[in-house]
């Protein structure tokens, strides 16, 4: 994140996950997509905001202040 460099995103068999420096396993990670995650991102301007790029031409929108972490997919 820019925000907090001990935390990152990796994304790969369809999910993505939240990790940080301190821990050997993920703190959070979605579930599987409806089509393959090709990137992910975070927000350069708001802290706990990522992006998912997925293969269908979709990008889910994640905030970590949402309590359902459910994303907002945008075509």
């Amino acid at each position: 994140s820019p925000f907090f460099a001990k935390y990152y995103l990796t994304t790969g068999d369809w999910t993505l996950s939240l990790w940080n420096d301190d821990s050997r396993t993920p703190l959070y990670t979605t579930p599987s997509a409806p089509a393959k995650v090709t990137a992910c991102g975070w927000s350069p301007s708001r802290p706990g905001v990522y992006f998912a790029a997925r293969a269908d031409g979709y990008l889910d929108i994640y905030d970590l202040s949402e309590m359902d972490m459910k994303p907002l997919s945008l075509k």
